[in-house]
């Protein structure tokens, strides 16, 4: 648009450089008509409005129990605030080299037959609504549900014919029973298990 010839002036051709203001016609412009008195016009009114909108409300986020994407985590309050020693832990899981963030906590789709679907099909949400694991980090009770929920994860703690069987599941120690990922994380919890876990 620079270089086009927007028309012809006695056989002058014109360009946008010739009918482009310069920076001092432009300033000139503005302080011949924008002034301070037309934005306190508009602005102290709009700030001086007094309205009852009834009782005040609370500061704090108001938690609601049934939530699916925020709900209050316990993270930092009680006993799992505390220092804990890395002592006595088992493995979850052994994993090879190049593992990402997208093995670890996936964002993708969630799936009915996965732990988080079940979890939010018992909650009441119909599948249709169940979104990607990224839309629901806010609810830590269906984030932990994405933890390892990658399908093309391999643990190599869970074996077959000599081979490592992909999907997202564990072993559970000492019974050597395999479960799927978030099966074997409860049970470790209800165990008071530590858990450590290898990746490359």
């Amino acid at each position: 648009i620079e270089k086009d010839v927007l028309g012809v002036v006695d056989g002058r051709e014109i360009r946008l450089k010739d009918i482009w203001p310069s920076d001092e016609e432009i300033d000139a412009v503005v302080k011949a008509s924008v002034k301070p008195e037309q934005f306190r016009q508009v602005y102290i009114p709009m700030f001086a409005i007094q309205e009852d909108t009834g009782p005040k409300v609370t500061p704090l986020y108001d938690w609601r129990p049934q939530s699916t994407y925020i709900r209050r985590p316990p993270y930092w309050e009680g006993a799992l605030a505390g220092a804990r020693p890395l002592k006595g832990m088992r493995p979850l899981a052994v994993l090879p080299d190049n593992i990402t963030t997208d093995h670890l906590s996936p964002s993708n789709a969630i799936m009915l037959d996965s732990a988080a679907g079940e979890y939010l099909a018992k909650m009441g949400l119909p599948e249709e609504d169940f979104n990607s694991y990224a839309t629901h980090r806010g609810d830590h009770l269906t984030a932990q549900r994405a933890t390892f929920a990658n399908p093309k994860l391999f643990n190599e703690m869970v074996q077959e014919n000599g081979k490592v069987k992909q999907g997202s599941l564990a072993r559970v120690e000492p019974e050597g029973k395999v479960m799927r990922m978030w099966e074997a994380i409860e049970t470790y919890m209800e165990r008071k298990q530590p858990l450590i876990i290898i990746a490359g």
